[in-house]
């Protein structure tokens, strides 16, 4: 049995073809799906709440997306939103 596949998100064109493959390979490997939204804040930017804030609504919503998207595909998926460094 494989590990869990983990797939950084985005909701731009790449991350969505990639999230179509790790849903064929999730349920080709009966794996587990973790589904993550990472975002980075530099501290010296100014605005620095308002800005996580928006990053992390927007990381909300585009991770609402693709579980909808693995749930139509048969496939349960953990979703997850880190804040820190992205890679």
């Amino acid at each position: 049995m494989a590990g869990e596949i983990v797939l950084g998100y985005d909701g731009q064109d790449g991350s969505r073809a990639a999230l179509s493959e790790a849903l064929r390979l999730a349920r080709e490997l009966s794996a587990p799906l973790v589904i993550c939204f990472a975002y980075e804040v530099d501290p010296a930017g100014g605005e620095v709440k308002d800005l996580a804030d928006a990053l992390r609504e927007h990381g909300t919503k585009q991770l609402a997306e693709a579980a909808r998207r693995a749930q139509e595909a048969g496939c349960d998926a953990e979703t997850v939103i880190l804040r820190g460094p992205i890679a």
